[in-house]
């Protein structure tokens, strides 16, 4: 008997050794759950968020064929954006330069006039391959692209398919 109430003395008073430890204050590996909570109460903010990612689409005719009376000729493209953007244009053989041409296989050229023209508001009215042509996204944006020859072309001029590309760029 004596031996039971040994062990029971021995068992409170290991007891109540680690009691006094963590009542004398928070140890590190227990987290503190109540440094939040006042006399009238506790509280805790959850953050909800949402990410939409960026996207555009851009719809556009076929192509534009050219005559060679130098009339010019007209395509319609409209922006579709979730954000701001800059609408990036150049020219496959003249890239951003005013200076454009359609050319054949064998390196003849063809000099263009390439205009744009913005329908709508919130942007520049006339966007150039120079830039900067800023736009508020966020609604469809319609362009027309219009080409011709700058001159008309007289009848020997080199017979061929002379080529070139209206590029669209949307950067964000």
């Amino acid at each position: 008997m004596a031996k039971i109430i040994q062990a029971v003395v021995s068992a409170l008073a290991l007891g109540v050794c680690s009691t006094a430890i963590y009542a004398g204050g928070s140890s590190p590996s227990v987290p503190n759950k109540w440094n939040s909570c006042t006399e009238v109460g506790c509280s805790k903010d959850i953050p909800i968020t949402l990410t939409v990612k960026k996207k555009c689409v851009v719809t556009a005719p076929q192509g534009i064929t050219l005559t060679s009376n130098g009339v010019g000729a007209s395509q319609s493209y409209q922006v579709r954006a979730n954000t701001h953007y800059v609408l990036d244009l150049s020219t496959e053989n003249a890239a951003k330069s005013n200076n454009t041409f359609v050319k054949n296989s064998n390196g003849q050229t063809i000099d263009t006039v390439i205009t744009t023209a913005y329908l709508g508001s919130g942007g520049p009215a006339a966007p150039t391959f120079t830039g900067p042509n800023n736009y508020a996204g966020l609604v469809e944006d319609k362009f027309t692209v219009t080409a011709k020859t700058k001159v008309a072309l007289d009848d020997w001029q080199a017979a061929g398919t002379y080529t070139d590309q209206y590029k669209i760029r949307v950067l964000y």
